[in-house]
């Protein structure tokens, strides 16, 4: 019903405007009827009003003044001028400021009528909208939280929420096409409230509808249209809190279908089939960072790396559809175990590829099965090209340096010291040689060297007391040693310092 009030300065105007309105249009509620603008304001403050006619040629204000100030003020109520036939130009301006339309003296009644059942659409169009908005703000409220469940929706005892996400982008049509789809035959299925955020629609159903039915009707008709979609559905109990659960347990079901590729209508019971399917297989049945660091640690990096391809290949070609949750927290569990010991190994991880915190977060956004897989054998691959690089002193280096700075006057053999680093010694010697430069006897008698100089500014000691105390049993042996590395015998280096 709309609420008219009716401006001018013609008493004889506001006669004929009340008996058009009153004969014609009795379901309409007419709020008054002046004869001045700055009354008509006043009234506008105190009461809602849908439509102002309004005269153009008043003494104390025109009706373009008139219309300039409903239309900052009152933005909803709309404006309809009275004007003569040679008032065009003041009819121009107030269309000009915001007027909606104008009505010419003497009125015909049905223009009036016309004008005034065309501007009740309006309302209404705007009044569904705005209860349309209301609602889903209520339902964007109740399912992060903020508020309970309205009392109008507490009367079902279960519900059901379908939720859709579009692939890569929101089709602004999608929402339109899906109130059209849920008329079946002549039928049609009501849903409590549908909301959209972002590239998520949110449809809020009576318990009442047949699951099989969207299935088989709705979700082929939307991918037939174009849509690339990932649908759920979950029936759910009514109580405090539920949209909000239920929401949340629809957003993990649409997260293993975006991670899966899969583009299908899926309820809980196929989902749960889905991660029970899963639980027989574990990313630790097909990769191993024991297996790979033991290839690595013997020198076997083309075998670490065929090991690596080969079983996150046969992982991947599984016909089984994955929880993206579990996978990521084994595929995390893999990497913190793997980085750990690289640093037992001396490889300075955080330097080389980052801070723990920034791959785990780059490991959680990845969106789907094949991405992760992808980028899990190439950030592994990046750690044995390094370690192939040798850009690093790996740790059993470093322990076997200290130890033989530590037991230098013993007799150190390449067992002694590869069976104290736990490496294989063929494997020890080389990669000592590959780090240092020297070859095992050469690192240890300039370890010898650099102690026995010390021991030689002590003027009381005897060349030969030295070479027994840095670890050779030959005096002459030391001496040429000694030489060979600082180009001087040992007694003439006593003898200069």
């Amino acid at each position: 019903m709309l609420k008219i009030l009716v401006v001018d300065d013609e008493r004889t105007v506001l006669m004929g405007l009340n008996k058009i309105l009153s004969k014609h249009c009795p379901d309409y509620e007419i709020v008054n009827m002046v004869q001045s603008p700055n009354e008509a304001l006043r009234i506008l403050t105190e009461k809602a009003v849908d439509v102002v006619i309004t005269d153009v040629k008043m003494p104390d204000m025109d009706g373009i003044e008139l219309t300039k100030r409903i239309r900052a003020q009152y933005p909803d109520t709309t404006v309809v001028v009275l004007s003569g036939h040679s008032d065009f130009e003041f009819v121009r301006q107030t269309l000009k400021n915001g007027a909606h339309d104008y009505l010419l003296k003497p009125c015909h009644y049905q223009t009036v009528v016309d004008i005034l059942r065309s501007l009740e659409d309006n309302v209404k169009h705007k009044e569904k909208k705005t209860l349309e908005s209301i609602n889903k703000t209520i339902l964007e409220a109740v399912i992060s939280g903020k508020r309970e469940l309205p009392k109008e929706w507490a009367v079902y005892a279960h519900l059901q929420m379908l939720v859709i996400r579009t692939q890569d982008y929101r089709d602004p049509l999608l929402e339109e096409h899906l109130k059209k789809e849920f008329v079946i035959g002549n039928e049609f299925i009501e849903f409590l409230e549908m909301v959209a955020f972002d590239d998520i629609i949110v449809v809020l159903l009576q318990n009442s509808i047949d699951v099989s039915t969207l299935k088989q009707k709705i979700f082929p008709n939307l991918s037939k249209k174009g849509f690339r979609l990932f649908m759920v559905i979950h029936r759910f109990m009514n109580g405090s809190k539920c949209l909000q659960e239920a929401y949340n347990t629809c957003m993990q079901m649409i997260e293993f279908l975006e991670f899966n590729e899969l583009s299908i209508l899926m309820d809980m019971e196929m989902y749960r089939d889905f991660i029970e399917q899963h639980r027989k297989y574990a990313l630790n049945n097909y990769f191993s960072n024991q297996i790979l660091l033991k290839h690595m640690m013997n020198g076997n990096l083309q075998m670490a790396q065929q090991y690596l391809s080969t079983n996150l290949n046969q992982l991947y070609l599984l016909d089984v559809y994955v929880d993206p949750v579990r996978i990521k927290k084994e595929a995390m569990r893999e990497l913190i175990s793997l980085e750990q010991h690289l640093k037992d190994h001396g490889i300075d991880f955080k330097q080389q590829f980052g801070q723990q915190d920034d791959y785990l977060f780059e490991l959680k956004e990845l969106k789907t099965y094949k991405i992760l897989l992808n980028w899990f054998k190439k950030f592994v691959m990046a750690i044995i090209m390094n370690t192939e690089d040798g850009n690093y002193m790996p740790n059993y280096i470093n322990e076997a340096i200290k130890y033989i700075n530590a037991h230098y006057m013993e007799d150190i053999s390449l067992k002694t010291i590869s069976d104290e680093v736990y490496v294989n010694p063929w494997y020890f010697s080389t990669q000592l040689k590959k780090h240092t430069g020297l070859s095992f006897s050469e690192y240890v008698n300039q370890a010898r060297v650099r102690k026995a100089k010390e021991f030689l500014k002590q003027k009381d000691l005897k060349v030969y007391q030295v070479a027994e105390m840095v670890g050779f049993q030959d005096a002459a042996y030391f001496s040429t040693v000694f030489k060979s590395i600082e180009e001087i015998t040992p007694k003439e280096y006593q003898k200069m310092v």
